[in-house]
Parts: structure tokens; C-alpha cells; sequence
């Protein structure tokens, strides 16, 4: 059996948790504007991956998590190359935390192209540094890519930004073509440089159009406003995962239009719980509904099979 789709439609965090829940076996083929990679499982247990500039299960992940548009398909016949069996959650758990803290690596450290060197003076009188730290500065003293200290400390793309990220933090390195990078990639260009390097006030160049007027700043968001927000999303997950009562509701809720609905977009997945919801909008009372879905949302003992199919479930009754 084979199941495709787009990531557009259906997220690929949704996807595998789809094939870790009904224990799939074969391969997960993704690819996207960026890459492509493969993820091998093994009765609902990843065995092995592969992606562009990834060296561990956690940097596959990561690697294709950041296709946020793309195709996947998933041929349950091919064939599964042997290795150690662990389960989905974890891995894409880690990867998702590497995604979040990748929002504000990129911002310093874009890629593995982009060159770095020492800083010609020390931020202090003394400096401490790791014998990993060590190793990186001693390859980019004169200047060198950021793919030099990928293949030095044997890191992943993830990994050696993350570490010269930190040493641009600390002062001890700086990035070389920052303003090229983004020259290149801003989208609002218009060819003033004075929004590429800090220029004096006093030196910089007069236009003659009137001054546009001042828009208010965007606040930053910390990692800690982040964490906060993860935190609190994850409570009303559980809060909602956690109320039997309201997701028999919502069973009995569903009407038979959005039932048909969420029928059509689970069959391209191709799945058992595609049929059930075209059930539960065949259904004449609510009873049937509620019926028609327990038994592929849910357990016998009440427990959600697959959360991600039960929270987008949820959300649809409730939008």
C-alpha cells in the first residue's frame, strides 16, 4: 500500500505520527523546495533516515521539517535497512526544539556558505572557551566557511551554526559576508545602503522625499515568550485531550457537513479513520455519529489513538 500527499495539506509531523500509530512499515519518501530525505519504519518505529547535510535521526527530522511545502509518499513495500528501533515521538520532538531555536541562528548564522573569522581584538581581558569552541576557532582564524567547522567537528548543518552562532554571541568571531547575505535575500530592497551598516546620523545621505512616517516596532520574541507559548498551547491540548466528557460532545457534535469534509481530506491519506468520519456523516442521530468515530479516535479506554488526528478533529467540530 502506498499513501501520498502534499505537506500543505497535511503536516508531516501529522504524517508520521499517522504511521507510528497504525504501525507502517516501509519508507517515507519527502521532498520540497529545499531537499528531499528518506525515513525508514519498522512497525511503527523509525529505524533508519537520510537528508541533505544531516548526520543523525534528530537532523533528518529537523531537515524535513523545514519543507514547509512539498510532496511525501510513503511506500509501505519497500524495503527497511536494518537498525536500531526508536520510537517516533522523541526524535521529532527533538527535532521540533531544533526548529524552534533555528529561528534565531539563521538570523546571525544563515547557512553553511556564509564565511566567519576571529575578531581582530578580544571582548575581554580574558576569555575561557571550550576544547570544542578551540576547535572552531582555530578553523576559521583566517576566515572560512561555516561548512569548514561542519566537516571539522563532524556536525550536521544544525550543529555547526549552532556553535559559531555562539562565539558571534560571545564576541570571539564575526560573520564576513552578514550584509551580502542580506542584501541578497531582503525582500524589501530598494537599493539605499544605509539599512545595511550602522551609519551616523550626521553622515548619512539626505533624500529628497519626505520622511515616511515611523511604524511602530515589532516586539521581539524571546526564547523565554516562546517557551511560554509552547507551554500554555500544550496545556489546552491536554485540557482538551483530557475531557472525555467533551470529546464525546464533540462526537455527537460533528454535523454531516463537516464530517463529509474532514472525510475527503483524511482519504488522501488513505486511512481506516477516512471511513469512519464518512460514516458519522451518513449517520441520522448523534448517538450513531459518536458511534461511527469512537472507535478510530480513541481506545477502549478512552485514551486518543493518534493525538493529531483527535486535536484536528476537535478543531474542526469546534471552528
Amino acid at each position: 500500500m502506498s499513501l501520498q500527499g502534499s505537506l500543505d495539506a497535511f503536516a508531516l509531523p501529522d504524517v508520521l505520527a499517522l504511521l507510528a500509530s497504525t504501525k507502517k512499515s516501509g519508507e517515507l519518501y519527502v521532498r520540497g523546495d529545499r531537499s528531499e530525505g528518506r525515513v525508514w519504519m519498522d512497525q511503527g518505529l523509525v529505524v533508519g533516515g537520510e537528508a541533505p547535510r544531516a548526520r543523525t535521526l534528530p537532523e533528518v527530522f529537523f531537515e524535513l521539517l523545514r519543507e514547509e511545502e512539498g510532496t511525501f509518499v510513503f511506500d509501505a513495500g519497500a524495503g527497511v535497512p536494518d537498525g536500531e528501533a526508536v520510537a517516533v515521538e522523541p526524535v521529532l520532538r527533538d527535532a521540533q526544539h531544533r526548529l524552534s531555536e533555528w529561528r534565531s541562528i539563521e538570523v546571525v548564522v544563515p547557512s553553511l556558505s556564509v564565511r566567519v573569522r576571529m575578531v581582530a581584538h578580544a571582548p575581554a581581558p580574558e576569555v575561557s572557551v571550550t576544547a570544542e569552541q578551540w576547535e572552531v576557532l582555530a578553523v576559521v582564524a583566517g576566515g572560512a566557511p561555516v561548512d569548514a567547522v561542519a566537516q571539522a567537528l563532524t556536525l550536521g548543518e544544525f550543529g555547526a551554526c549552532q556553535v559559531v552562532k555562539r562565539l558571534v554571541d560571545a564576541g570571539l568571531v564575526e560573520v564576513e559576508d552578514a550584509g551580502a547575505h542580506f542584501a541578497a535575500t531582503s525582500a524589501t530592497n530598494t537599493g539605499d545602503i544605509d539599512h545595511l551598516v550602522e551609519i551616523p546620523k550626521r553622515r548619512r545621505r539626505v533624500s529628497d522625499a519626505p520622511p515616511e512616517p515611523e511604524e511602530p516596532e515589532t516586539p521581539v520574541r524571546t526564547l523565554a515568550d516562546a517557551r511560554a507559548a509552547r507551554e500554555a498551547q500544550q496545556q489546552l491540548e491536554d485540557e482538551l485531550l483530557g475531557n472525555q466528557e467533551e470529546i464525546d460532545a464533540a462526537m455527537a457534535a460533528l454535523s454531516p457537513e463537516k464530517a463529509r469534509a474532514l472525510a475527503s481530506e483524511l482519504a488522501d491519506l488513505g486511512t481506516e479513520a477516512a471511513d469512519a468520519v464518512a460514516a458519522a456523516a451518513r449517520a441520522a442521530t448523534p448517538e450513531e455519529r459518536a458511534a461511527a468515530l469512537k472507535g478510530v479516535l480513541t481506545d477502549e479506554h478512552g485514551e486518543p489513538i493518534n493525538r493529531g488526528l483527535l486535536l484536528k478533529f476537535l478543531s474542526s467540530v469546534r471552528s
